[in-house]
């Protein structure tokens, strides 16, 4: 069912493997019927000593549901470094592990990025009713779609409504089939946001068409526009 599950405990979301960047949080949904959720991290990299820690951030989403915050500043600033670009230039790989106190039942690894000046992050309703992330790689383009209502009137033709919607492009990493068939789940979800720092803003996504199979790793070129349309006023 595409949970990953140990007994009766799972994660809500189709993926385990993921990226994160100084300024991004992400979250790990996690149902734990009649247990009490344990976990921490370790970082590793190939020139420094493992970094271990444990997450004081998470959210009760419900009966026995949990959602793990995972953030690259917190695990930073609880490990004496001056931020999470300190922390991003000396290690490069994250693992979350989590459980029932001293019995593991999940994972979830990370590639640890730098900051993108580029990057373009949404994160959208899973499947599961749980909320997953990930940042484009590149913004191609953005523009703007003008609608005006007029009329001809005594004094000439007059425009009495105008609106505009705004549009962005942006483009993946190239990725393999797994998880094209996760990032599959942004164009059929309900509710899609443009995370911008600390706002999460509602967009409606374009793009109908998906690759998800193919021989090589493909990109996935996507076009969202901001759920709320611009209204310019009328004089």
């Amino acid at each position: 069912d595409g949970v990953d599950s140990v007994g009766n405990t799972g994660v809500l979301s189709d993926v385990m493997a993921s990226r994160i960047a100084p300024g991004e949080h992400d979250e790990i949904p996690i149902v734990m019927p009649g247990h009490n959720l344990t976990w921490r991290c370790e970082a590793t990299g190939p020139d420094a000593e493992p970094l271990y820690d444990s997450f004081k951030e998470y959210e009760v989403m419900g009966d026995d549901v949990y959602s793990l915050m995972v953030n690259l500043d917190t695990i930073a600033q609880d490990n004496g470094f001056a931020g999470a670009d300190e922390l991003a230039g000396r290690y490069d790989r994250l693992k979350i592990t989590f459980g029932n106190y001293l019995e593991p039942v999940g994972v979830r690894e990370y590639e640890i990025m730098r900051r993108s000046r580029t990057g373009v992050r949404l994160a959208w309703v899973n499947r599961y009713g749980a909320v997953d992330y990930y940042t484009f790689a590149v913004c191609d383009s953005r523009w703007l779609e003008a609608s005006k209502s007029k009329g001809y009137f005594a004094g000439g033709h007059t425009v009495y409504s105008s609106s505009a919607d705004g549009f962005t492009a942006v483009r993946s990493e190239y990725e393999g089939t797994y998880v094209m068939k996760w990032l599959s789940g942004i164009v059929v979800s309900p509710k899609v946001w443009l995370i911008d720092g600390g706002s999460a803003i509602p967009v409606d996504v374009v793009t109908t068409q998906v690759v998800t199979d193919a021989a090589d790793p493909v990109s996935l070129s996507l076009v969202f526009r901001k759920a709320v349309r611009e209204v310019f006023p009328t004089f």
